[in-house]
């Protein structure tokens, strides 16, 4: 695969990776660079004795516009999505060091 051999020549930064997704259909038009889409999940937690089991319907609210992996699926691409691992707000640390928060 291309894509396992170029990220081995060319490695990643620290603490990314790059998520690869393929559509369920005959013929992949090719692969796409792509930005991660949105959906909103209505998850519901499901107890069963000593198991717990996440539920619910199927996602809401999809934000599949054009350059994000849920397009790209959507229309029978590949989606390539580098992502990094750091979920912090970084935009905002500063506004929250303002809250002056004390425990």
């Amino acid at each position: 695969m291309q894509v396992v051999a170029k990220t081995l020549e060319k490695g990643l930064p620290p603490f990314t990776i790059l998520n690869v997704n393929v559509p369920k259909v005959p013929s992949v038009k090719g692969i796409r660079l792509t930005r991660q889409g949105l959906r909103i999940y209505n998850d519901e937690l499901e107890k069963a004795g000593d198991i717990y089991r996440i539920v619910g319907p199927e996602p809401t609210g999809v934000i599949d516009d054009e350059g994000t992996d849920l397009w790209a699926l959507h229309n029978g691409y590949a989606s390539l999505t580098p992502i990094h691992l750091d979920l912090t707000a970084h935009q905002l640390m500063a506004t929250v060091a303002a809250w002056d928060i004390t425990v």
